[in-house]
């Protein structure tokens, strides 16, 4: 595993090629997404989606997988959005929110949920919308966890000690205060808060 020592504002370009080429060969990195430490690869790589949904698995983490995605356009091609949430999504991202919307036939089945389902999320983490920017297809990705636990890692170093068999790429813009974001479910037609973290509901 690399782990690269990088501006959270301005990104060294070198380091986030490097992570794009990681993410190309379908590799797991780590990254900063705003509110926590996220581990993720490209949902265009089948071998990055099979590695990470093993590794999940492995942690006892099969649960709902989220996208991370550049901006509302690409939501589109991976979730149904109707005209609702759409207008939601609208005054929420980017912002510390993850949307259960129903999957389009993109989504690879493995990162769906039995409801056939996808977290959706957009950032406006400088670190994320660098890789994001020379990629073609979003990030999927789950939030970096203690082992079999729901506390968050603030630490990189944390991150290495449990993650680097697992992971090419750490990009290391030192210990965050981690938060989880508020996840809403729109897949019903109905505003569900399934859970109350960083980001306001009272616009929902």
């Amino acid at each position: 595993m690399e782990r690269y020592e990088i501006h959270p504002i301005n990104p060294n370009n070198r380091f986030i090629l490097k992570a794009v080429e990681s993410l190309n060969k379908g590799d797991l990195i780590s990254y900063p997404t705003g509110v926590n430490y996220g581990i993720g690869c490209a949902i265009s790589s089948a071998q990055g989606v099979r590695t990470l949904n093993a590794l999940t698995e492995r942690l006892g983490r099969n649960r709902l997988h989220t996208i991370i995605c550049k901006d509302i356009s690409d939501v589109s091609k991976y979730a149904f959005v109707d005209n609702k949430v759409f207008k939601i999504m609208k005054r929420s991202f980017p912002g510390p929110y993850t949307f259960i919307l129903e999957a389009t036939p993109l989504v690879p089945k493995i990162c769906q949920t039995r409801r056939k389902t996808i977290g959706i999320r957009i950032v406006d983490n400088p670190v994320v919308l660098a890789i994001l920017n020379k990629m073609e297809s979003p990030l999927l990705n789950f939030s970096a966890l203690h082992l079999n636990e729901e506390e968050l890692i603030e630490s990189p170093a944390l991150i290495e000690d449990i993650y680097s068999n697992y992971i090419s790429v750490l990009l290391d813009i030192g210990p965050v205060p981690a938060l989880h974001t508020t996840v809403v479910d729109f897949s019903s037609g109905e505003t569900v808060i399934v859970r109350q973290g960083a980001g306001d509901v009272s616009n929902l």
